[in-house]
């Protein structure tokens, strides 16, 4: 049976990066798991690190915010 590997996306000293995470610990790697999995050597204890959201948002959307504006403007 192959083994799961778990990706994840961190804050480490308030850098972000992308790591594999292992029982305890987390291997830091050089970019996106989605385009190569290459570590970078580096390992840092799970304890130490912020876990972030899988992926960074390329923009934020402000609906409800945008439709309040409208609607006064309208008046």
């Amino acid at each position: 049976m192959r083994e799961i590997r778990r990706f994840i996306r961190f804050a480490y000293n308030g850098s972000p990066a992308f790591g594999l995470l292992t029982s305890d610990a987390v291997e830091e790697l050089k970019g996106p798991p989605f385009q190569s999995v290459e570590p970078t050597g580096r390992s840092v204890p799970l304890a130490a690190v912020k876990l972030l959201t899988p992926c960074e948002p390329s923009k934020v959307l402000a609906v409800e915010h945008a439709r309040t504006v409208c609607n006064r403007v309208a008046g």
